[in-house]
């Protein structure tokens, strides 16, 4: 079925040619063929333009009349034309990237429509707060709208983010660009340390914008000797291949007990090559479920990762692209890398898994914890008192017992260390989208009635 590509921006609830005359050129990542060459870029007139229309919007259109349960009636529209147009989404969204369909209709937009409603029922139950006069002040406090925002979505997993952002700043009254621009007292992002650190700095230099990072993640799976040994293998292995390890909770680093190491790494490499062979399908085949990294430059980064390894670690599967003209890389799985090597230090954001092994706890926490990211963090065990020791010495903002760490929309999500700061998800992850009012009242002076 073909698909019609929008390649204008979007402003003001319309489709518009951008001032800027720029535009771009996307290829497929599964045989390097041309998708478009018309995708418009927005320069800092357009910028200006959109931000324009969403102050507007905040401070004199109808949004800004509108009741909690006016903003719930939008956002559950939304889920409800999402779902209704979930296979052209997800269309769109595999011609370039590559990812499968059936991750992203299955699993991408459902999960934007659920937090959509999530966040809908919370539109007229925003509570304040109050303390009582006891020295002799009552104390009142407010949370309101921040007003124009911008959330910069990451590409793994485009929707998720979509919603993340989107949802809860809608519902706390806000408006919402979907790129960064100066005038924005709000910027949530999600992606790596480095454009973090660029849009840190240049929120500081403007007008001291509140910020949210989501960042950058090399996530430990520490599995120990009593681990439910076969649902951690197709967990720590084939959970972590999803979206070809382009995840930013993904465990790349595998710390197994050394009395289960030989058995449990030649399961694991089973699942690999397992999974190396499955490669190569189209990502539009709704029976696919394993497609190709994003573009040619995630492609040659992962690469150079993987040649790094073999230099110092053995390779045990994979290693090498799978086919000669497509981003499809073979899983690869190294053992015994030194850990000072960037393959086991850095976040490779693709489908390269490192194991190695300890033999205490203590040992495995101290190798877990060496790193400066701290965004999740698995333990794999039968013993829950084990499981909740360790999970408060672990440096990270989210630990997840005998699965894969996948964010809960119900709880906040948010990282520690280089991973980032501030939260999303959860009421917690609503109330990023606010500022508060603390108003205090003498109740010492006589009231005149």
């Amino acid at each position: 079925m073909a698909v019609s590509i929008p390649t204008k921006l979007f402003i003001n609830n319309e489709y518009v040619n951008a001032k800027s005359g720029q535009t771009i050129t996307l290829y497929s990542s599964v045989d390097d063929s041309r998708v478009t060459s018309d995708v418009q870029v927005a320069g800092p007139e357009d910028v200006d333009i959109a931000v324009a229309a969403a102050k507007a919007a905040f401070e004199t259109g109808p949004w800004a009349t509108f009741t909690g349960q006016q903003r719930a009636a939008c956002l559950l529209r939304f889920a409800d034309l999402a779902e209704k147009n979930a296979e052209e989404l997800a269309r769109l969204e595999s011609l370039h990237t590559g990812r499968t369909m059936s991750m992203i209709s299955g699993f991408d937009v459902p999960h934007m429509c659920e937090v959509f409603r999530y966040y809908a029922g919370w539109a007229d139950k925003i509570q304040g707060k109050t303390f009582p006069p006891d020295n002799g002040m009552y104390k009142i406090v407010n949370y309101s709208p921040i007003g124009v925002c911008a959330g910069m979505e990451s590409w793994n997993v485009s929707f998720l983010y979509v919603s993340w952002k989107i949802a809860p700043a809608l519902v706390m009254g806000n408006t919402v660009r979907a790129t960064i621009a100066y005038a924005d007292p709000k910027i949530s992002f999600t992606g790596s340390i480095a454009v973090a650190k660029k849009i840190q700095e240049a929120a500081a230099k403007s007008n001291l914008k509140k910020v949210t990072l989501e960042l950058g993640g090399n996530v430990a799976a520490v599995v120990f000797a009593d681990a439910p040994f076969e649902a951690a293998i197709g967990l720590v292995g084939g959970g972590f291949l999803v979206n070809a390890g382009q995840v930013c909770a993904a465990a790349s680093r595998v710390l197994v007990q050394k009395s289960i190491a030989e058995n449990f790494i030649a399961a694991l490499k089973d699942v690999f090559l397992s999974i190396g062979n499955e490669l190569g399908a189209s990502p539009m085949d709704p029976t696919s479920s394993r497609g190709p990294v994003v573009d040619k430059s995630q492609f040659k980064s992962i690469m150079s990762y993987i040649e790094d390894g073999k230099k110092s670690a053995q390779l045990l599967a994979g290693g090498s692209q799978k086919g000669n003209k497509s981003c499809f890389i073979e899983p690869t799985l190294f053992l015994d890398p030194p850990t000072d090597n960037k393959v086991w230090r850095e976040e490779i954001f693709g489908p390269v898994l490192c194991v190695r092994t300890f033999e205490t706890e203590e040992e495995a926490i101290k190798i877990a914890n060496d790193t400066e990211y701290g965004l999740a963090a698995c333990i794999y065990t039968k013993d829950i008192t084990r499981a909740l020791r360790i999970s408060s010495r672990l440096q990270s903002g989210n630990v997840a017992v005998n699965h894969p760490y996948i964010p809960q929309i119900q709880a906040p999500f948010g990282g520690i260390k280089q991973s980032g700061y501030g939260t999303e998800l959860g009421y917690e992850g609503l109330l990023e989208w606010s500022h508060q009012t603390t108003i205090t009242i003498n109740m010492n002076i006589p009231s005149q009635l």
